[in-house]
């Protein structure tokens, strides 16, 4: 049976060529390709089940492997009983399958790149640590890698009752041996069990995101990336939404002011091209075309499609501003004023602009 974990998307491609088997999205895209009603199987077995990146989550090997004890256990019929307490809040087709529980800690983990000797004879050990001073907590467990399917990738987890940890501050370790008992890697995290019986959280609403308008989420990333000053992905993410939905013209704004900002004018001037035929987006048109071709330093050009712009829309000091800058650099000095004034008016708080207003003033 296909596990999208241990075997992974990459598996299922016969034309490998140029696909990178980590890539996940662009998997999926072939998968998308050659077969729509696959691909968001080959991701994910449990509907929803996979990450921000595309990359199968190890809830799918936990989900599968109690799906057979499922239908077994002694569901406690308090959701009849407890229902009139939530009503008006949860409606019925969400208390079908209510169902007590108690908190516990859950550790999921994964092991990439593991030999078919070291599944067969390794382990993973696991510590618990208290971190107060009187009677901490400290428990060990023990986790077989020979329990995972073969596979590239081996998914392991392990499940405390919360009822066994006392308040406190705690330290996980995780180690990683080979069958000789050398440690290959470890691992070390913290955790808190909080003393209150119950924390008061918001009420979360969550809402399905269709996988047909992922191009969001992938402009939302390379929005990220940009401000932090990865161009390079932020390329990555912007050449994939825009490829998704080229008419999406939120994320065409995005993409040019970022082609503007990063140098590359003449990619710039060819999505321009993609407001031409959207009479709402002229202004963005005309004022896209004319930052490329300032950029370039073809003022002339830069200025016609700064007045185009000008004439659908005056108030944009963005555009006054860099209409005054190619006059100023054309010798239109009295031209420039005019626009670096107007400019001002719209905005007096620009003190560049009142800067350079007084030194043309003085020529």
């Amino acid at each position: 049976m296909y596990d999208p974990v241990s075997d992974g998307p990459y598996a299922l491609i016969m034309d490998k060529k140029d696909l990178d088997p980590t890539e996940y999205s662009a998997l999926y895209d072939r998968i998308f390709e050659l077969a729509p009603t696959l691909a968001e199987a080959a991701i994910s077995i449990v509907p929803g089940e996979y990450n921000s990146d595309f990359s199968p989550s190890t809830r799918n090997s936990i989900v599968m492997a109690q799906i057979l004890d499922s239908p077994k256990k002694d569901i406690n019929p308090s959701y009849a009983t407890h229902f009139m307490n939530y009503k008006g809040i949860v409606s019925t087709e969400y208390m079908t399958n209510f169902v007590e529980s108690d908190s516990c800690l859950a550790i999921l983990l994964e092991i990439d790149g593991a030999t078919e000797e070291l599944r067969q004879g390794g382990e993973v050990r696991g510590v618990f640590r208290g971190l107060r001073l009187n009677a901490p907590v400290l428990k060990e467990f023990k986790l077989i890698l020979a329990n995972c399917p073969p596979g590239p990738v081996l998914s392991l987890d392990k499940s405390i009752p919360a009822s066994e940890l006392a308040p406190d501050y705690y330290e996980l370790k995780l180690s990683l041996f080979d069958a000789a008992g050398k440690v290959l890697d470890e691992k070390t995290a913290h955790f808190i069990v909080s003393a209150e019986p119950a924390i008061g959280h918001p009420i979360a609403n969550a809402k399905v995101f269709p996988l047909s308008n992922r191009f969001v989420y992938l402009y939302m990333l390379a929005g990220i990336y940009d401000k932090i000053g990865d161009s390079a992905r932020a390329r990555s993410y912007f050449e994939k939404a825009y490829g998704l939905n080229p008419q999406f013209m939120e994320g065409v704004g995005q993409y040019g002011n970022f082609l503007v900002k990063t140098g590359d004018f003449d990619k710039a001037l060819e999505l321009a091209e993609v407001f031409r035929t959207d009479d709402r987006r002229l202004f963005d048109y005309y004022f896209l075309k004319g930052r490329a071709y300032m950029g370039k330093g073809d003022y002339g050009q830069a200025i016609q499609n700064f007045e185009q712009g000008n004439r659908i829309y005056n108030s944009d000091t963005r555009l006054l501003n860099a209409l005054g800058l190619c006059f100023l650099r054309t010798d239109r000095k009295e031209d420039a004023l005019g626009a670096f004034r107007a400019s001002l008016k719209l905005n007096p708080q620009q003190p560049e602009i009142s800067k350079l207003i007084a030194e043309l003033g003085t020529n």
